[in-house]
């Protein structure tokens, strides 16, 4: 009877034991209640994580999902209204998404978001933050809208830049039409070899030509563009960043180097951006997880590994950066690069996205930098784990390494397509 009573003793305490650490590891997380809602009880515990934080990274693991689009654009609402954070740079092209912003007045919220971006985004769940930009341009406390991208997006600039020139000289305006094709196909690795130094010496004459004009012309181009404070600065730029680009010598161009050179190039312009055009500013970053990423390029089993946007950024800013990870655990999403619908990968038990599962909620955020490495429930941040870009390639990584904090999203599902023949 003793023994029998020792037993159920022993019991009772070691599922105490289990009891207690399952309410610890989940008071680690925070549940997110509403992917859409406007109200924001459930994301007061971000005023304390990010009290000293300019810059705010929020990741996703693809660009076609639906849920992402939704939380996201929430978070920026979240930021931007309660915690000050009052310019968005997104994963677009500088001179596509500040060209479209600086027209916002002559844009609906659909043109605004295609001048922007590339068919990624053409999505009706998207839409709302663009809504949400517009909406903010009358009041007290506008959201600004850039990119940071050097690759063309949204084919926008092009267009801008020829109604600028046409303030200088009507007959230099079709001057920068053919740039943006041939930087496009540049970047997508479409040159010919064979004329490949006559090409781009022909769109490097361009630039420098337009550039010049620019210059020459800078308080033209302030005064009829006067609500635009920062217009010849953003020009410059974004004519600098097709430079940038075409610098690459013919024997060492490949997809692989323009992908190198691409986030570099983004890493400088968010810099540019952060420490000139918006300094002082609080700014939110909206990217692929692996481009905003603190070490991408450690990630086990790449072939060739390179730094990405978020090690250059945290390298210059440190602690002035804060950067989220977003994850979908199970579901449908959409990828452009396939052009379809396609199903996640069943994560395996060891992931990133099944240790986030653990908390029992919808909608997950966990803070990294709080998880200390004697954790024993927890210890899995600081370990080599399986995740998922795009709910379907496996990259190992080490969470803490990549992340200061992470959001789970349970279930996926495909955006909303916005109908062709809305093109702008």
């Amino acid at each position: 009877m003793m023994k029998k009573s020792l037993l159920f003793s022993i019991l009772v305490l070691v599922s105490f034991s289990c009891m207690r650490h399952e309410r610890k590891n989940q008071a680690e997380f925070h549940q997110i209640n509403s992917l859409s809602n406007d109200t924001y009880n459930d994301l007061f515990f971000l005023n304390d994580d990010l009290k000293d934080k300019r810059i705010v990274q929020i990741g996703e693991s693809g660009h076609g999902m639906a849920e992402y689009f939704k939380l996201k654009t929430r978070l920026v609402k979240y930021l931007h209204q309660e915690l000050g954070y009052n310019v968005i740079a997104v994963e677009g092209s500088l001179g596509d998404c500040s060209s479209a912003f600086m027209n916002i007045g002559s844009l609906n919220d659909t043109i605004l978001m295609k001048n922007c971006f590339y068919s990624a985004w053409n999505f009706k769940e998207a839409l709302p933050l663009f809504s949400y930009i517009k909406s903010t341009q009358k009041s007290d406390n506008p959201l600004i809208l850039t990119g940071f991208d050097n690759i063309s997006t949204g084919h926008y600039f092009p267009v801008f830049f020829k109604e600028v020139l046409a303030k200088i000289d009507t007959t230099k305006a079709k001057t920068f039409e053919y740039v943006d094709y041939g930087l496009s196909k540049f970047t997508n690795g479409g040159i010919n070899k064979d004329n490949f130094e006559e090409q781009r010496k022909s769109i490097l004459d361009s630039l420098l030509f337009c550039k010049k004009l620019v210059l020459n012309n800078g308080e033209l181009i302030r005064n009829q563009f006067s609500e635009s404070e920062h217009i010849v600065e953003l020009l410059i730029k974004s004519l600098d960043n097709i430079r940038s680009t075409m610098s690459i010598e013919k024997d060492e161009y490949s997809r692989e180097t323009m992908e190198r050179m691409r986030d570099a190039i983004m890493a400088e312009n968010l810099i540019w951006l952060a420490d000139s055009v918006y300094n002082g500013e609080k700014i939110i970053v909206w990217a692929h997880n692996a481009h905003v990423s603190k070490s991408y390029s450690k990630i086990s089993g790449l072939d060739s590994p390179f730094k990405r946007q978020g090690e250059y950024v945290h390298e210059k800013f440190t602690n002035q950066v804060f950067t989220i990870g977003v994850y979908g655990y199970e579901g449908t999403a959409w990828a452009f690069f396939i052009n379809k619908e396609y199903n996640f990968t069943p994560p395996s038990e060891s992931s990133l996205e099944a240790q986030m599962k653990q908390s029992g909620y919808a909608t997950s955020y966990l803070n990294l930098d709080k998880i200390s490495n004697n954790d024993s429930l927890l210890s899995w941040v600081y370990d080599t784990i399986p995740s998922y870009e795009w709910g379907r390639f496996e990259h190992r990584i080490v969470p803490v390494k990549h992340y200061n904090g992470i959001i789970l999203i349970d279930k996926i599902s495909p955006p909303t397509k916005i109908s062709e023949s809305n093109k702008p």
